[in-house]
């Protein structure tokens, strides 16, 4: 008779069966136990990651924190960044040059700075030939932008001259300079036209030639249609 070989306790051989070795299983049950305990929390935690980063990725929160009781409160609004966008777009007027070529916008109105020499008389016809007419200032916006677009020692005819018998500077629509905008330099004698530079405005003969500038206010019909 064949004696059979003695089978250590601890030992594991390639093929076994539960039966044969009743240590083994214990363990290797306790193995299978941990590692799918560990597969189920790793793909929770990988759902879990992924359901807060799409919450992140659709709803804006914003805390406010209350100053009497020190309650903190998360009102979340549901947005879409791309839709929004959108509707900001529409909603939003842009911005579109409506005036004509060599001419500079400003808000509602067209600018053209002409260097070529002219009376001040012959400037203003020059003007209403192009639907224009010798600029006007109403406000010290427009002072600035006016003379940020002039150079040094170049003078512009504007629509401002004496006016009899008031004898006092008026512009072409009648109205009269506001001393609180600036004040005239020179001397006058006679008629008198205005000339504005890049430091001031300044008294001239309205016979003597200078350049000039046009200046077109954008009717809002034609704003609409666009």
């Amino acid at each position: 008779m064949v004696k059979k070989p003695r089978k250590h306790p601890y030992h594991c051989q390639h093929k076994w069966t539960c039966k044969d070795y009743p240590e083994c299983p214990k363990w290797h049950q306790t193995a299978l136990r941990l590692t799918s305990i560990a597969l189920i929390l790793l793909v929770v935690a990988v759902l879990g990651l992924t359901t807060w980063v799409s919450h992140l990725s659709t709803y804006s929160c914003s805390e406010m924190f209350g100053s009497e009781n020190g309650t903190k409160e998360c009102n979340c609004m549901k947005f879409s960044p791309r839709k929004q966008q959108d509707n900001t777009n529409f909603t939003k007027k842009p911005s579109l040059n409506l005036c004509l070529n060599d001419w500079v916008q400003k808000e509602e109105k067209c600018y053209n700075f002409f260097r070529t020499f002219k009376s001040w008389i012959d400037s203003q016809k020059a003007c209403s030939i192009t639907k224009s007419h010798l600029l006007i200032i109403q406000d010290k916006a427009e002072l600035d932008f006016v003379q940020s677009n002039i150079q040094d020692g170049i003078y512009f005819w504007i629509g401002l001259n004496i006016t009899y018998p008031q004898k006092a500077w008026t512009w072409l629509d009648s109205t009269p300079l506001n001393l609180q905008l600036f004040e005239v330099q020179g001397e006058v004698e006679g008629n008198a036209c205005a000339v504005i530079t890049k430091k001031g405005v300044f008294a001239e003969k309205c016979l003597l030639q200078s350049y000039w500038i046009c200046q077109n206010v954008i009717s809002s019909s034609t704003d609409d249609d666009l």
